[in-house]
């Protein structure tokens, strides 16, 4: 969903302070597709908007453990002005006998796993490792795609990972059944568009959906072209994918691929909470008119549940103000916001804002398999904070109830955004204590800092 503000300017209904400007990492969703793209493709890319005076690592440990790899293959990256980098790869036409080793991130395994199936030369030996969390998170459904088109694979050990396989050509089409993430659906549209292209038939429905348009945009954007049609045959979403591919000539000389990288939606939703939470206003800058990851219909969302948002001239985004409802949201589209949603939804519930009033979370059913269970952890921790929550399959209900801290340190099970949400909650339980704060590395490193300017600002 598109968010514009362009010419709204509500005014603020309680400013205590002035705007706190809070610097969120990158689209790591976008990042991760424009890195792979590069590498495999051998397209030269601008990457444009993007701060790597750190290192690739001060994004997020997630992109920094990709980088490394894709480094093995040749990939390099090099400063080409103010917040600008040049990526250079010789591409995967090549690409033999490897074993990779990554990290947790569950976008960069599924495509990486896509793309050892098929890029470069037929019959090689491949070895795809994860770690963390994500060793107990397989992708079934892609692994019985990918043996429906032919690939030979195995799971040493009886294990979920290291997955083995045997490399072949891509074919011109696949069946994807029943997906479990949209990381699936994008790892089979990559080599599509990387080679012959064709058409993916998926078969149920896609969670996550908006992250296919995020694919599909930076796949365009290396010049291919992929069509969508949607439809419901007995009883089911169908949707079809055409793919035309990639033009497979690269010059090294030919204009790089233009990309202007987002910030990350999903940590610009934990800051503009953080700061309802604190009472100061929250600016995140260089938002976009039509950003194109799902979870950017956050601010949207605040507005109606009862909060202030503008656009400033510098093209930032403002959020003030407080929550003044419940809400009953459909989360099914952007997930990764229900922590986020089910801070906010306890804080109204608990009479942080007053009126203490219930919320529904909905849409919910895939959180179980993320880093951690997300639904029955949100619930408990939700429970032992004093609220009455209940969940189902792929719901979470918040009653109203008296907010309290747990006796002990609360876990948040090596999962970053279990500790976004812990971290909201401690505004309104001062005495709520994390006990694994530094997970937040993965999507981002420099949280706690952001957040400790937030305390002193609503101190000041």
């Amino acid at each position: 969903m598109a968010s514009t503000f362009s010419g709204q300017q509500p005014a603020y209904g309680n400013p205590l302070g002035p705007v706190v400007d809070l610097a969120v990492p990158p689209s790591k969703s976008q990042l991760q597709r424009v890195l792979i793209a590069s590498a495999w493709s051998g397209r030269p890319v601008l990457l444009q908007r993007v701060d790597l005076s750190k290192g690739w690592s001060a994004v997020g440990s997630d992109v920094g453990e990709l980088t490394s790899l894709l480094e093995t293959t040749g990939w390099q990256t090099a400063p080409a002005g103010r917040n600008t980098y040049e990526l250079r790869s010789p591409g995967w036409s090549r690409l033999g006998a490897v074993q990779w080793q990554l990290g947790e991130s569950g976008t960069s395994a599924r495509l990486l796993l896509a793309a050892l199936a098929f890029a470069g030369q037929p019959g090689s030996e491949r070895t795809l490792d994860v770690a963390g969390t994500l060793r107990a998170r397989g992708s079934d459904p892609l692994l019985a795609s990918l043996r429906a088109a032919g690939v030979a694979w195995q799971q040493p050990g009886g294990r979920l990972w290291p997955v083995q396989l045997r490399s072949i050509a891509a074919p011109r089409s696949f069946v994807l059944e029943h997906p479990a993430s949209s990381q699936e659906v994008s790892a089979l549209l990559f080599p599509l568009a990387m080679q012959a292209g064709g058409v993916l038939e998926v078969r149920g429905t896609i969670p996550s959906r908006p992250y296919v348009g995020t694919t599909r945009a930076v796949l365009e954007a290396f010049g291919a072209s992929v069509r969508e049609q949607r439809q419901r045959q007995e009883g089911f979403e169908h949707t079809r994918f055409e793919v035309e591919p990639i033009p497979t000539t690269v010059d090294a000389r030919q204009d790089p691929v233009q990309v202007r990288v987002e910030p990350d939606a999903s940590a610009a939703a934990v800051a503009w909470a953080a700061g309802l939470m604190a009472g100061v206003p929250v600016r995140v800058g260089a938002w976009p008119d039509d950003p194109s990851q799902g979870d950017a219909a956050f601010p949207l969302q605040l507005q109606w549940a009862g909060a202030q948002v503008r656009r400033d001239a510098a093209q930032g985004l403002v959020v003030s103000g407080e929550i003044t409802r419940g809400v009953d949201w459909d989360l099914q589209a952007m997930p990764d916001l229900a922590p986020v949603w089910a801070a906010l939804a306890a804080a109204k519930a608990g009479g942080y804002w007053g009126q203490r009033q219930p919320s529904v979370l909905r849409g919910l059913g895939a959180l179980e398999r993320k880093e951690s269970p997300r639904l029955s952890g949100l619930c408990a921790l939700l429970q032992n904070l004093g609220l009455p929550a209940q969940h189902g399959r792929d719901w979470l209900s918040i009653p109203v109830g008296e907010l309290r801290a747990p006796a002990q340190p609360w876990s948040a099970s090596g999962d970053h955004r279990m500790a976004f949400a812990l971290a909201l909650l401690q505004w309104a339980c001062p005495q709520l204590a994390i006990q694994d704060p530094q997970c937040v590395a993965k999507s981002w490193p420099g949280f706690w800092k952001a957040i400790e300017r937030l305390r002193a600002a609503s101190r000041a």
